[in-house]
């Protein structure tokens, strides 16, 4: 710690220094408590906290997934310290779920700087301090003043930051803002304009406004770079750390929550969820990749690239071979800017595979043209759209516009009743459990070969809530709902459970050529 014996040359160099380089300014003039034992030290960081602080200082946008305990909010309330001291007219607001947390977060605050040598302090004087807000001021040598920033935290209600101009806003533990969404709505005018969010928290489930932002991130749709913390960043929790605390719980997927691993982890549901948990962790790490790049694609199939070029939300992971056969299953919406995504699933027809997918707000009409070139480009795919209010104006415009022969006819079992003898596969009570049934088994089994990360995300948040069952929150379930359609198309044309030569019938029937 420097002491006040400082030149005034000296000192002007030194807030020069501090202004440019957050992790000197910290390390050399900040102290910290801690909040059991009232303990005060010098705040010496430990390297992922430099990186998240350096992260903070280059990114006007900043989501952090982390596990407890990791001295994040230090961090967050550091950053908001030093944006106060060397920016002029700064103006940093903190949300907090509650108030009374919003007040320890700035306790915080108000600590370092109560710490700062008398020089600093001096240079930027204290002028207001209350429960919500603290006032820095400067002046010239005449005494006028010349500029003041201002930290103040919020609780998180339904109107915070709606009336503030923030230069800067720190969001902690952000999944647990009731009001969330509402809160980024009135803030992000201020953010576009040129200030900074920065949100911060451990999760809090799937399907919440949080959650959906983290996955924008992972995606990089949203703006934001994405930052993960695992629990064993701080340093002591080895593999007998983590064995005792793990005992220290009841509920492993709880534990999880709290100390993860992996930004999976970080997510999963602790109840409610239909399908096996471990079973999509599996998917998730076995079965998921990155998919192919476009120039992967154009070296190797000049239809698809094309496509893929007018269609950037198309991913694929495999391409198909001649004579193989596929199935597309699809769940159309209405293409509305806030609405549900509309969604088409390419499996192998005898494996399952996942080869491609594609996502986005289409309208029905073009849903329809966009299903026939997915379909003609996977060897005149079988299309089996969920015959939902949209789904009718899908297949109409397949059959009537687009001229597309091969699509999914729910056929007539003698047997047992089931199918109607329509295009389209219909979504009841009756056959929605069926088709949930159809998934919970291949999670289960570990035999659903996805691709996807969204997939594996979305089936994690897809909940049953008294009697229904769908997205968590304000989620989607979109993802899973076509590649259950998908898979439901494949069982019934039953492609792999009947004898060898009423395969090469179906094979001949719906895909017209030999299957592999």
């Amino acid at each position: 710690m420097k002491n006040d014996e400082l030149s005034q040359k000296e000192q002007l160099e030194e807030i020069l220094k501090c202004k440019e380089d957050i992790v000197y300014f910290l390390e050399t003039y900040c102290e910290i408590n801690d909040p059991q034992t009232f303990e005060t030290f010098p705040f010496k960081l430990w390297d992922f906290q430099k990186e998240l602080l350096n992260t903070f200082h280059r990114s006007d946008r900043v989501i952090v997934l982390k596990g407890r305990q990791l001295g994040v909010s230090w961090c967050a309330s550091s950053y908001a310290l030093h944006k106060a001291l060397f920016y002029n007219n700064a103006n940093v607001l903190m949300l907090s779920k509650r108030e009374d947390e919003a007040q320890k977060l700035l306790l915080k605050v108000k600590f370092q700087y109560s710490r700062l040598p008398q020089w600093i302090r001096k240079w930027r004087p204290l002028i207001n301090d209350n429960k919500k807000e603290i006032e820095l001021e400067q002046r010239n040598k005449k005494g006028n003043i010349t500029h003041h920033s201002v930290v103040f935290a919020l609780p998180a209600t339904e109107d915070a930051g709606r009336s503030e101009t923030a230069s800067v806003v720190i969001a902690d533990e952000w999944a647990f803002h009731p009001h969330a969404e509402k809160n980024w709505a009135a803030l992000s005018p201020t953010i576009d304009a040129g200030g900074q969010f920065i949100g911060v928290s451990t999760a809090n489930g799937l399907g919440n406004f949080y959650y959906k932002m983290w996955k924008g991130a992972e995606a990089h749709e949203n703006g934001f770079e994405g930052v993960f913390l695992p629990y064993h960043l701080r340093p002591g929790r080895d593999e007998e750390w983590y064995d005792e605390k793990k005992s220290s719980y009841t509920d492993e997927k709880l534990f999880q929550q709290e100390y993860p691993s992996s930004p999976l982890e970080s997510f999963i549901t602790t109840g409610g969820c239909i399908f096996d948990l471990d079973g999509l962790q599996y998917i998730a790490e076995t079965h998921c990749r990155d998919p192919l790049t476009i120039s992967d694609i154009r070296s190797r199939n000049g239809y698809l690239h094309d496509l893929q070029r007018d269609w950037p939300e198309l991913k694929i992971w495999t391409l198909p071979r001649v004579g193989q056969g596929f199935i597309v299953g699809a769940d159309p919406a209405g293409g509305e800017p806030n609405g549900d995504l509309s969604v088409a699933q390419v499996i192998d027809a005898a494996t399952g595979e996942q080869y491609a997918s594609i996502a986005g707000r289409y309208d029905p009409d073009t849903f329809a043209g966009l299903l026939a070139a997915l379909g003609r480009s996977f060897n005149r795919a079988l299309l089996a759209v969920e015959r939902n209010n949209h789904g009718h104006a899908v297949l109409s415009a397949l059959k009537n516009v687009f001229e597309y022969e091969n699509i999914f006819t729910y056929k007539k079992d003698k047997k047992t009743g089931d199918g109607d003898n329509k295009q389209g596969w219909p979504t009841n009570s009756k056959t929605k459990a069926i088709m949930e049934s159809r998934l919970q088994t291949e999670i289960a089994q570990r035999s659903l070969k996805v691709r996807e990360m969204d997939f594996v995300y979305e089936a994690q948040s897809y909940v049953r809530t008294g009697q229904k069952t769908g997205a968590e929150g304000s989620g989607y379930d979109d993802r899973v709902s076509s590649m259950g359609v998908a898979l439901m198309a494949k069982e019934v044309i039953n492609l792999t459970s009947r004898g060898r030569p009423r395969r090469k019938q179906v094979m001949k029937k719906h895909f017209g050529t030999r299957h592999r």
